[in-house]
């Protein structure tokens, strides 16, 4: 549901910006997105590290296109976040920047309803002319008033670190986990998969038993498995039935071709007319092609089982499929800088994780998913 909120001039305005992000940004380029007088979501982008101007000029021309792309969406603020100080140059850091997205955003038929700067020593409008040259103070930021007028679960994580923070398990739970993995036999056949990850979704992450976590980390850990329960986490059911038909028709052929799974899949790349219709639907799903969009409270209630039973996990070696698994929801709730913690974390573990490195491929490129573009909610990259 959404969150209407009025807010009393721009130190408000930028104490809310963190509620759209799901962080605090840190050198970062924030554009808050408005239809009319109301936001209706927010992008945030890698504050550019160059200074020169044609670097800035192609960065920021990327940055307004990727807005462009938002549904329905006439007017933007634009807040830079950065380590640099008011007190270094006399004024708001970045001011190139900030000129170049004001002046790509009105090119491309956006008001900017104004412009701001939040640095490490104070914060100010790059449109206010009285600004005091050492900025204005932060904490008439934090001392808004503006937590106050919002739900209690409305919580800003300090970074995209601490929100894909992962709560280690006691050596003795995760001992329980690793007897009940020794006594789990075999992979979960397909069609039982749906009904599982339904039933995992009932689970409470607070209070996940060690039972529970051994079994969901390993009923993912086959690929195949791993991505029919993503996508089912974040579509539903039916997008759990539609994997596992296609698993089925890919075992079909691969014992019909004599050849491996992989060489099933690349044969089907390179002709289309043996692509199953479902599985361009399911491919279209997995890579953020679809304009549907995934359902949040499910996406959000995996993010926080699968966080819990990496907890749990007694071996590096379980991990890389729940964090990939992780990666993907993060990135399909627009949260892109949380995707790429969780992607840093597989690489540690094993670089050549396969999904995680197509995953990383579209993360680092700072592609996001269509649904983020649906409705104007947003999200990072």
């Amino acid at each position: 549901m959404d969150t209407l909120v009025k807010v009393d001039g721009l130190a408000q305005f930028l104490a809310a910006v963190p509620h759209m992000v799901g962080f605090e940004p840190e050198n970062s380029v924030v554009l808050v997105a408005l239809r009319g007088k109301r936001t209706c979501g927010a992008l945030r982008f890698n504050l550019p590290a160059s200074t020169n101007r044609t670097v800035v000029k192609r960065i920021v021309t990327t940055i307004i296109g990727v807005f462009c792309r938002l549904h329905g969406v006439d007017a933007v603020v634009p807040v830079v976040y950065t380590q640099q100080r008011f007190a270094d140059s006399g004024h708001a850091p970045h001011r190139e920047v900030a000129d170049e997205l004001i002046r790509r955003a009105e090119l491309s038929g956006f008001t900017v309803r104004d412009a701001a700067c939040v640095a490490s020593d104070g914060w100010g409008s790059y449109y206010d002319s009285d600004c005091p040259s050492s900025g204005r103070p932060l904490s008439l930021i934090t001392t808004s008033g503006l937590q106050q007028r919002l739900p209690a679960e409305h919580t800003v994580a300090a970074s995209a670190q601490q929100l894909a923070r992962i709560e280690p398990a006691d050596a003795s739970t995760r001992r329980r986990v690793e007897g009940a993995l020794n006594r789990i036999e075999g992979p979960i056949p397909p069609n039982a998969l749906v009904d599982l990850t339904e039933q995992v979704l009932s689970w409470q992450a607070a209070s996940l038993t060690p039972d529970q976590a051994a079994t969901l980390l390993a009923a993912i850990q086959p690929p195949s498995a791993r991505d029919q329960a993503m996508l089912q986490f974040a579509f539903g059911p039916d997008a759990g039935r539609l994997s596992a038909s296609a698993d089925a028709r890919a075992r079909v052929a691969m014992c019909e071709s004599g050849g491996s799974m992989d060489d099933v899949v690349a044969a089907s790349l390179a002709n289309p007319s043996l692509q199953h219709a479902d599985d361009v639907l399911l491919a279209s799903m997995m890579m953020g092609s679809s304009p549907r969009r995934p359902d949040v409270e499910r996406v959000e209630r995996a993010i926080e089982l699968l966080k819990a039973a990496c907890g749990m996990a007694p071996a590096p070696g379980l991990l890389p499929a729940p964090l990939t698994m992780l990666a993907w929801l993060s990135w399909a709730l627009g949260l892109g800088s949380c995707a790429g913690e969780f992607l840093d974390r597989v690489r540690a573990i094993d670089s050549r994780y396969g999904m995680a490195e197509v995953l990383g491929m579209v993360i680092d490129g700072g592609t996001l998913p269509e649904w983020a573009f649906a409705d104007g909610s947003g999200g990072d990259s």
